[in-house]
């Protein structure tokens, strides 16, 4: 039993560490951010991020996920295959005027950007 449970904290650590080593938008937003704020931005954009897990979390502790028919994933699969490509041809279009003044500074919340960053990582 214990070594079963061992095993399964293993599994969720070294799953969990595979994930927080992959580079994405939240490191980024994280370097932006303590760059133009100090250190205390990282924190807040832990805490964007932290909120989302949860929210991810609550909706596979409640079984939600299992309302959506095989069918109804199919679509949202194929819709996110599209998105992913669309962003992507866009990307590579705008990529020649792209310019590195960034956004303000002050505009910018980190907790907002840990969210953001969160929701619209493919790989999260």
């Amino acid at each position: 039993m214990a070594l079963e449970i061992l095993g399964l904290l293993l599994v969720g650590f070294t799953l969990g560490f595979t994930g927080a080593l992959t580079p994405g938008p939240l490191l980024f937003a994280t370097i932006d951010a303590s760059l133009k704020k100090g250190w205390t931005s990282g924190p807040l954009l832990v805490l964007g991020h932290i909120f989302i897990e949860i929210l991810v979390s609550l909706v596979i502790i409640f079984g939600l996920a299992a309302l959506i028919a095989s069918s109804g994933l199919f679509y949202i699969s194929i819709a996110g295959g599209v998105t992913l490509c669309l962003f992507g041809f866009l990307t590579i279009r705008g990529s020649k005027n792209a310019r590195l003044d960034g956004i303000n500074g002050n505009a910018s919340n980190p907790v907002v950007a840990g969210i953001v960053t969160s929701i619209s990582n493919p790989f999260f």
